[in-house]
């Protein structure tokens, strides 16, 4: 009848894990707060997520925008215990994209925006219409409680106790997320069948928020790894690590070095594709006539370059050092290797050694400088 009914949940309840335990008494802190805060007047706490927008569509420039579910009382779905179940997520229903919404809200300083896809519509060249920024809420809370509410963020990632603490250990970026681990409910699934729901939204670099993100994964039953950081969290990474590589650090004002650049032209490349450069650049090469591979390894200096060939054993992996990126995927794609790149320029480093035996489907980590 009320939120005490918890306590004997968490003291009675076999945990899987200190994660569960961790988890539950969490919840249950949350409710009991909200509990106390607003069960003699739980319209009060209603309004709240209304002026959050959690009640409302977007208004998102697509077609078929899902309404959330939201029960208040009075109506068929409110009960004594649907207010504290609300305080971790249950008994309410918003899409991925209005919790999207709501954390780009606290990343931008406390003002939400309305999403939207087209930022124009041009008809031959000409600018029929255009969709500028929506303001939906200068201010959803005060600046005290944003920078609370920032720094709860960073601790979910950053701290010796937030549930994404390895997930970001040592991240070169400050990250502002929250995990999240759920059953998923509906007509056909019932809390016995154990399918979980797992998310992980937040915003980046938390110091200068560029990007909000949120990743949204139902599981399959009984899956031994649920929790949103095993699960949506690995995928919410690697979208931010990325974008961070791609767009932010290169963006960031960095200190200038002026190097010597270098007279020894050591390239791996397509054999067509080189010649068809050093022709271009007037570069003098000695040609090996009875060279027929499409991969080549060029030596030397600007004066004289000497062409060989590049053997390549599909059972281990080659040297990648040397490389472009384009030419290392393709490479690496061809003997059955999955790539993920990071950096301009050429291959300095890659995670599987030269003549290492790999498995089809392994994946390799490429560096570029």
């Amino acid at each position: 009848k009320n939120a005490t009914v918890f306590d004997s949940e968490i003291h009675g309840r076999n945990f899987v894990s200190a994660q569960d335990a961790f988890e539950l008494s969490s919840n249950v802190g949350m409710a009991k707060m909200l509990w106390n805060s607003y069960a003699t007047n739980p319209f009060e706490y209603i309004n709240k997520l209304h002026q959050l927008k959690l009640d409302t569509l977007t208004g998102i420039d697509i077609v078929g925008e899902r309404k959330p579910i939201l029960h208040k009382p009075g109506t068929k779905g409110w009960e004594r215990t649907t207010l504290p179940w609300m305080a971790h997520g249950y008994n309410v229903s918003v899409t991925p994209l209005q919790t999207l919404t709501l954390y780009n809200a606290v990343a931008n300083n406390g003002k939400m925006m309305k999403p939207y896809l087209v930022s124009a519509i041009r008809n031959e060249g000409i600018t029929v219409k255009e969709f500028e920024p929506t303001v939906l809420n200068e201010k959803i809370c005060s600046e005290s409680t944003l920078i609370d509410l920032r720094k709860c963020l960073i601790g979910v990632c950053h701290s010796n106790i937030g549930t994404a603490k390895k997930l970001f250990k040592n991240n070169s970026y400050l990250v502002a997320g929250k995990t999240g681990t759920s059953f998923v409910v509906d007509d056909k699934i019932k809390y016995s069948d154990k399918i979980y729901q797992s998310s992980f939204a937040g915003f980046f670099p938390a110091d200068n928020p560029q990007y909000t993100c949120v990743v949204v994964i139902v599981n399959k039953p009984n899956s031994v790894l649920h929790y949103g950081a095993d699960v949506a969290g690995p995928v919410f990474k690697e979208i931010s690590d990325r974008l961070y590589t791609l767009y932010v650090k290169n963006n960031l004002t960095t200190q200038s070095f002026v190097y010597k650049d270098s007279t020894d032209l050591n390239f791996i490349g397509f054999n067509d594709d080189l010649k068809f450069v050093f022709s271009k650049m007037d570069l003098k090469f000695k040609e090996d006539l009875s060279i027929t591979d499409d991969l080549i390894k060029t030596s030397g200096t600007l004066k004289s370059i000497k062409i060989n060939a590049k053997k390549i054993d599909n059972t281990s992996m080659p040297l990648l050092k040397g490389m472009n990126g384009k030419d290392a995927i393709y490479l690496c794609e061809s003997i059955g290797l999955k790539v993920n790149i990071y950096g301009k320029g050429k291959v300095i480093t890659q995670s599987l050694i030269e003549g290492e035996k790999f498995a089809i489907g392994q994946l390799v980590n490429i560096g570029l400088n």
